[in-house]
């Protein structure tokens, strides 16, 4: 069920791009650095999806 909820997440940001913000503000930098180690290859897709979305829109690097 996670996985679905972060693909899911993945689908909103792409399709309204400023709720990166929001996102970036609820999951912590370490969590998706995390899961990009220890996660499974899905759970990886989902963080670098989000990753690159919140990088395209500058709102990672307020956040860190």
């Amino acid at each position: 069920m996670r996985l679905t909820a972060g693909s899911c997440l993945v689908r909103l940001v792409r399709f309204n791009p400023p709720s990166i913000q929001l996102v970036a503000e609820k999951l912590s930098f370490k969590d998706l650095a995390s899961s990009l180690v220890k996660g499974s290859p899905r759970e990886q897709q989902v963080s670098l999806n989000l990753l690159n979305m919140a990088m395209l829109g500058s709102y990672v690097l307020t956040n860190i």
